[in-house]
């Protein structure tokens, strides 16, 4: 079996406990309103624009206990566990590196601010420079040393060998939201407000762009498994793309969605959308899979 966690605002934590033939067993961990959640291998953190509470996580344990608090300054976008018991918490305003190697006492690392992490990317933009229009992030994901960010106007990428000093590397810009950074292999793919975009990131200092997909809305999420790719469409819904050939990603076929998903976790072939009111979704996504293209069409 296997276990996921997923952040559900209007529920709480839940936890799904994935048995065989695809059961999903599901309970509410923590009741309360969370928007993001990230499990260490002590601890687990749950949080708000009200702030990050740090609760405590150990095998066996059935209730974690809440130990601490993290202020957020600004709206939470996204938080990250890294290695050594590091955590990324990125708002509105920036990016805090935080250790919690004691959960009950977290101390910040380092810092950078959203127009550190994302300024470069508006220059040239037409968007005015102000904190409402300024440069935000919005996702965080990680391979090694290196982070992307999905920001307002594009992706980061964050050297972080130096959690004292995290640093950015390499910027790609894009006319719209970066809402979610999928990495799978030597790429990336980005879920923007105005579609797909398949970028190369063998060197996190040199990211390319290969391709762009026009999706029907705007994306909210992706999870990649081999050569395909489920993406979260929040007008069409569902979107499974064959990504084969990185240049020239291909639909597959589609999935209405029952609400507006809140959080997404693929553990193949079981595909978990928190869906808010509606619940949350159990897809076997093999039979989606199978929606190959004929060598004719």
């Amino acid at each position: 079996g296997d276990t996921i966690v997923l952040a559900d605002r209007l529920r709480g934590i839940r936890i799904v406990d994935l048995g065989e033939a695809g059961k999903a067993d599901e309970r509410i961990l923590i009741p309360g309103s969370y928007d993001q959640v990230a499990v260490g291998e002590h601890y687990l953190a749950a949080g708000n624009s009200q702030g990050v509470d740090v609760f405590t996580s150990e095998p066996g344990q059935t209730t974690p206990q809440r130990i601490s608090r993290i202020p957020v300054e600004g709206e939470l976008r996204d938080l990250m566990s890294l290695e050594s018991a590091r955590l990324l918490v990125a708002s509105e305003w920036g990016l805090e590196v935080v250790g919690l190697s004691q959960p009950a006492s977290p101390e910040r690392l380092g810092s950078l601010s959203a127009n550190e992490v994302c300024g470069p990317l508006r220059e040239g933009s037409q968007m005015p420079s102000s904190p409402v229009f300024g440069p935000d992030l919005w996702h965080l994901a990680s391979r090694g040393s290196s982070v992307y960010v999905g920001c307002s106007d594009g992706a980061a990428v964050l050297d972080l060998s130096r959690p004292s000093n995290p640093r950015p590397v390499a910027w790609f810009r894009t006319p719209e939201r970066v809402a979610h950074v999928e990495l799978f292999g030597n790429r990336a793919f980005l879920s923007c407000d105005d579609g797909l975009r398949v970028i190369d990131v063998s060197d996190p200092a040199e990211i390319r762009g290969l391709s762009y997909f026009d999706s029907p809305g705007f994306l909210r999420g992706s999870a990649a498994h081999e050569d395909t790719l489920f993406v979260i469409d929040l007008q069409a819904g569902l979107l499974v793309l064959d990504v084969s050939d990185p240049a020239a990603p291909v639909e597959l076929t589609r999935r209405p969605l029952s609400e507006r998903p809140l959080d997404m976790k693929l553990r193949h072939p079981t595909l978990l959308i928190a869906a808010g009111r509606g619940g949350l979704e159990v897809l076997d996504v093999t039979r989606l899979e199978k929606h190959k293209p004929s060598s004719h069409e």
